[in-house]
């Protein structure tokens, strides 16, 4: 009896002493969040003969060094996406970059963010959007909305009709109407964020399509609701 008495204070000890070091989020949401933002794996630059290779830099020096040094260099990533092909790398250099990206019927293709990538879009523009892609990947990129006088109706990033996405290791944040949106009429399909962070939004997660999006080790707070259902 004695045992049993032990035992069932020692489960109760244990409950508290989870629920003390649980993570208290703003929104209450502890589930697929974990007790800090995961530090992403650090990826080096290729080198210059790297076929299939682009190199976004938004700093004059930075951009000049680094086409000296034999790179393919572009001043920025809706750039980049532009002059891709299918099985290319974009290579993000630290920088805030202005604009809004987007990837159209695209594959095979990966954003690859040093640290300090920070893409602000205005408030009326989502400020990634993907349409009938397949295979991509977006490592690294924190992404978040212009902050203006007029309410923001629009997302940190879209995916549509896309299968294989993977994005990872991004901060998505405020005013973003939505953090990640799956839309879509076509299948969408294994559409995945992983170790992201997602806050000052209304929504963290919007999925449409059936269960398409599988997200994982998520941090989530501020968000007026965790999914839009």
């Amino acid at each position: 009896m004695k045992h049993a008495s032990y035992l069932m204070a020692m489960i109760l000890v244990a409950i508290v002493c989870a629920l003390a070091v649980a993570p208290a989020w703003a929104d209450g949401y502890a589930e697929d969040a974990v007790a800090e933002i995961p530090v992403p794996p650090v990826f080096k630059l290729p080198p210059a003969v790297t076929p299939e290779l682009i190199v976004v830099a938004n700093d004059d020096a930075v951009r000049q060094g680094l086409s000296d040094r034999g790179y393919w260099v572009v001043p920025s990533i809706a750039r980049a996406v532009l002059a891709a092909e299918w099985g290319y790398t974009i290579y993000v250099t630290a920088g805030t970059y202005y604009e809004n990206v987007r990837l159209e019927y695209m594959g095979d293709l990966q954003i690859i963010g040093e640290q300090g990538v920070l893409v602000i879009a205005d408030n009326d523009q989502d400020v990634f959007f993907l349409q009938e892609c397949e295979d991509i990947r977006i490592h690294n990129i924190d992404m978040v909305h212009e902050i203006g006088e007029s309410p923001c109706l629009h997302n940190c990033i879209v995916i549509w009709d896309c299968q294989d996405v993977l994005v990872e290791y991004c901060d998505l944040s405020g005013c973003g109407y939505i953090g990640v949106e799956v839309l879509g009429n076509g299948n969408p399909d294994n559409i995945r964020v992983e170790n992201c962070a997602i806050h000052d939004c209304e929504v963290a997660y919007y999925d449409v399509a059936d269960n398409a999006l599988r997200p994982l080790n998520n941090v989530i707070w501020a968000c007026a609701e965790k999914e839009w259902e």
